[in-house]
């Protein structure tokens, strides 16, 4: 391995995914990573579709990882698996909150034996609150977090994403706690317990969307493709039937939109003068512009779009992408060699300029005793020792960002609730998210606001200055509209940086190909990875995922690398350029999406079907909507007494479905669509809390749905403590429990 954790020995004892996925970033980061599964192996083994007999999102979320099985009842295994522990750097575990210790597996009796460990947690809901003890996978979140709240047609019902996000997500934001944990035993000597949670997680990633209920009190509208923060920002169909994801997020933006579809009059109409004026009127200007592109078809839009320089794009699909030439320039799609043969991923979502990293084969090592770590291993000698709790692990470091919108404020965000100082850059051509709507009380961009928190801005109109502001930067943030705005910039980058700077670059589309210098959008990210389609009906008009992920993927994961640079920078003394895109964060969110669809033995699970199932709108209950599953119900007992006190077992006793595959039939089971019509019948005659019980209760797992504006109160979210207030304003904190004191809140003002 090559990568900046080279030399790092993981422990990887999760399950499902965001523990396993947190482990296999730390390996493609370089990180030596053994597995630990139980007798039998874990759950996502029974997940569908599989590549010769074999799952293929086990294998994609396990790559980069050698597997251990170990029954830690039996005292030999038991001294395999403490062996093990003994000399890892790092832990990984994500069960219910308690469970971990139960087994011995608890941080407070491995880090006698090892002091040096830095274990991480990361429970569904948190350890603490009224639903610590229940489970959670992936749906469950986008339920209840709010996420599914966020997507929809306008005026429909809260839809879900028809594929496995959030954990990724999570997955993320977990190996980048981890490396900070790495970082402060450099300063300390000593390991540590991290916690996190998935909840915490789903809810940072759609932190705009939170900052905007924040500021306004109100649920947050579902607008099919469109966006409630800038507008045009939606799909409009060509005469020929095609969809195009067109966007417009600057003023500069909007009068090249205006010209390029020989439609000046826009920009002299005063409904559409400002950004905040097109949102407010977007119903009109949709019907405007839709029945403007339904006039030409969109190879003639496209073309005239592209010479705009407007952020634009087509619907693509996973057929499109394995041969279109930005993915692969940029290596955004990988094959690798697996035990059910060649495997498809998401490819690195990083370009390290002298640490590249790597993904390495999936094939499995034997489960028998006797798997070590290799010997090389990194000093554990601290910097210096220190045991003041406000010295957090990023303390004294400088970061200057010049970033503009939404991924670069959110990579420094994440840096200084990490402890660094973060000076803002702006140039005389302001950030354009600073027009976003809607706005808070005092005027301004609620999502602007809540990104640029605890970070000192300035203004720089010189190239002296900015000079002296890099001169003496441990970290600098760029993107494209960095090097267009700030004056001398370009000349300071062909220079070279100071040999200790660690360079996070930024793009839309990748570091190479023919759209390496193109300017896009969130919206133009989703469609080209496919996620316009993982929503609504596919005959139909395209819906967008109502958060900004694309930018939160390419924020925590250009933090991630970040972070890993300085890991390495501790060694080495030298720092180097990271670029990372919105596309390839993307692409890699979606690696289990890759994995699926590459030659599955059959055409099964959701993956395989989310194009073209209906909308998962959840299940109806008499007063709500729920999300249940039955894949964690290990007990024909605790499944036949569900059926029962739902009074389904005499209508399903017959049906080999209900008895053979009952875990299937509901949720993410292969039949849950085929079986849906059963179970809401069923259970519309009950209530949700009525419901909620009947599953949880006998170990099945099943949530309600939640709106963003009431979920922001409930006692859940409250007892995880991640939105913090500073006087009458509140803002989502970094999703992390941690031994070290967080920076206070410094709201922005102008």
């Amino acid at each position: 391995m090559s990568g900046p954790l080279t030399g790092i020995k993981v422990l990887s004892c999760g399950t499902a995914g965001v523990g396993p996925w947190a482990a296999t970033l730390l390996g493609y980061l370089g990180a030596e990573v053994i597995k630990v599964e139980r007798p039998g192996g874990e759950l996502t083994r029974l997940a569908h579709p599989r590549r010769d007999g074999v799952s293929s999102a086990f294998l994609a979320l396990n790559i980069n990882q050698r597997r251990i099985s170990l029954d830690l009842k039996k005292d030999s295994d038991r001294q395999q698996f403490e062996v093990l522990a003994d000399a890892a750097d790092v832990l990984i575990e994500n069960y219910r909150p308690g469970v971990a210790e139960r087994i011995g597996m608890g941080y407070a009796e491995l880090s006698l034996r090892n002091p040096g460990l830095v274990m991480a947690s990361s429970p569904g809901w948190g350890d603490c609150g009224p639903m610590r003890d229940l489970g959670a996978v992936d749906p469950h979140l986008q339920a209840f977090s709010g996420f599914a709240g966020l997507n929809g047609s306008e005026g429909g019902e809260p839809e879900m994403l028809r594929y496995t996000h959030i954990d990724p997500n999570g997955s993320v934001h977990l190996a980048s706690l981890i490396v900070l944990g790495l970082l402060r035993r450099q300063r300390s000597g000593r390991g540590m317990h991290l916690r996190s949670s998935h909840l915490a997680m789903a809810l940072f990633m759609q932190m705009t969307r939170v900052a905007e209920t924040l500021a306004t009190g109100q649920p947050v509208a579902r607008l099919g493709s469109a966006c409630t923060s800038s507008a045009p920002n939606q799909c409009f169909a060509a005469s020929d039937g095609e969809w195009l994801a067109v966007s417009v997020e600057s003023q500069s933006q909007w009068h090249a939109f205006c010209n390029a579809i020989e439609q000046e009059a826009l920009c002299a109409d005063s409904r559409f003068a400002t950004n905040r004026d097109r949102v407010q009127h977007r119903s009109a200007l949709a019907s405007h512009l839709s029945a403007v592109f339904a006039e030409k078809p969109a190879r003639w839009w496209l073309s005239r779009l592209e010479r705009a320089k407007v952020p634009h794009g087509r619907l693509l699909d996973y057929d499109d992408l394995r041969h279109h030439q930005q993915i692969l320039e940029n290596d955004y799609l990988v094959e690798v060699e697996s035990i059910a043969g060649p495997l498809v991923l998401g490819g690195l979502p990083w370009q390290f300029q002298r640490t590249p990293g790597a993904i390495e084969s999936s094939l499995e090592q034997p489960a028998g005793p006797g798997l070590c770590f290799a010997q090389n291993a990194v000093a554990r000698l601290p910097e210096r020792s220190s045991t003041d709790p406000g010295d957090t692990p990023l303390s004294g470091l400088k970061v200057v960002d010049m970033t503009q919108g939404l991924a670069g404020p959110t990579a420094s965000l994440l840096l200084a609730e990490a402890g660094a100082d973060v000076v803002v850059l702006e140039a005389a051509t302001v950030d354009w998210a600073r027009d976003l709507a809607p706005v808070d009380k005092d005027g301004m961009s609620a999502a602007y606001k809540a990104l640029q928190r605890n970070k000192e801005r300035l203004r720089c109109a010189d190239s002296a200055t900015l000079q002296s502001l890099l001169a003496g930067a441990d970290i600098v943030i760029t993107d494209h509209r960095s090097r267009l705005v700030h004056e001398g910039l370009e000349s300071v980058l062909a220079a070279g940086l100071p040999e200790s700077v660690l360079h996070l670059e930024l793009s839309d589309f990748g570091a190479q190909g023919p759209l390496a210098a193109t300017e896009g959008s969130e919206l133009v990210v989703q469609a080209m990875t496919g996620y316009l389609r993982d929503l609504g009906d596919w005959r139909g008009a395209p819906i967008r995922v109502g958060a900004d992920i694309a930018a939160a993927a390419t924020g925590a994961l250009g933090f991630l690398g970040v972070l890993s640079g300085l890991f390495e920078r501790r060694q080495s003394g030298l720092g180097q350029r990271i670029h990372c895109s919105q596309l390839g964060a993307l692409m890699c969110m979606k690696t289990l999406r890759w994995a699926n669809h590459c030659q599955p033995d059959a055409w099964q699970g959701g993956d395989c079907n989310s194009k073209t199932d209906a909308p998962w709108l959840g299940y109806p209950t008499s007063d709500g909507t729920i999300w249940p599953t039955l894949r964690t119900v290990r007990s024909d007992t605790h499944l036949l007494e569900i059926y029962d006190q739902l009074g389904m077992r005499d209508a399903v006793a017959t049906d080999d479905s209900f008895m053979t595959d009952a875990r299937d039939t509901v949720g993410l089971g292969f039949l849950a669509q085929q079986l849906k019509p059963v179970w809401d019948r069923a259970l519309s005659r009950f209530d949700t809390e009525t419901v909620l019980q009947v599953f949880n209760q006998r170990r099945g797992i099943a949530v309600a749905f939640s709106e963003l504006d009431d979920l922001v109160r409930h006692p859940q979210v409250a007892a995880i403590q991640l939105i913090d207030r500073a006087g009458d304003e509140q803002y989502v904190r970094a999703p992390w429990t941690v031994d070290w004191t967080r920076p206070p809140l410094k709201p922005v003002k102008e």
